[in-house]
């Protein structure tokens, strides 16, 4: 917690690599400070929250199995459930433009009113993996739309947000801190968003590349 300056009245901004489920559970129960996170619509919609646990983490477990897969997803979801409700969790709608509005509305109010996000911005679907999912081990590419609530925070409230990266390992069961980075009025919108994402992920990297040279505790 003392490697993390936040400051009084301005809304910091979470960001960690998912790590399959290990990065939201970590985060969840170990950053020590208070948050609501963003969480896609397939999660936040029980119907929907088996079939995607299914699909982008628990079929992938070798050591679950195949018969016991689909019903781990469904257990799993109960969880799930109730620490969104728990937490507050806003609903990102990532493959729909005019629902996603309504996410940076409700984040930027939310940010206004003093609550810290958590955000996990790696895309799963990036052309470069090898399959489709959020990956175990490393950090994948990001989506960057999501820097955009820094511009519209920054708008409502004259505040330049604080973006924090964390870097949640599963193989050496750790959750760490990188350099946090502040969002600058001053730089053009696109080159800013830009600059934010790299940084994030340049910091998870560095520190998924420090822990790849230490013995799995």
């Amino acid at each position: 917690r003392e490697k993390v300056r936040i400051t009084p009245g301005v809304s910091t901004v979470f960001t960690c690599n998912h790590g399959e489920i290990y990065g939201p559970v970590v985060t969840n129960l170990y950053i020590p400070f208070s948050f609501r996170p963003w969480v896609i619509n397939e999660i936040s919609e029980p119907d929907r929250t088996a079939q995607y646990l299914y699909r982008n983490t628990v079929s992938r477990q070798r050591w679950i199995p195949e018969r016991l897969k689909l019903p781990a997803a469904k257990l799993v979801m109960v969880f799930l459930a109730w620490v969104m409700r728990s937490l507050g969790s806003i609903t990102v709608y990532r493959d729909h433009p005019r629902e996603l509005v309504k996410t940076f509305r409700e984040t930027a109010s939310a940010m206004e009113a003093g609550d810290n996000i958590l955000i996990f911005p790696e895309n799963p679907n990036d052309e470069g993996q090898e399959k489709a999912g959020y990956l175990q081990e490393g950090v994948g590419e990001f989506f960057t739309g999501f820097t955009l609530i820094a511009q519209i925070y920054h708008q409502k409230t004259g505040k330049c947000a604080q973006f924090v990266p964390l870097f949640a390992d599963k193989r050496n069961h750790t959750l760490t801190f990188g350099e946090p980075i502040f969002y600058d009025p001053e730089n053009p919108p696109q080159e800013e968003k830009q600059r934010i994402a790299d940084h994030l992920r340049g910091e998870m990297l560095r520190i998924a590349d420090l822990h790849s040279r230490e013995e799995p505790a």
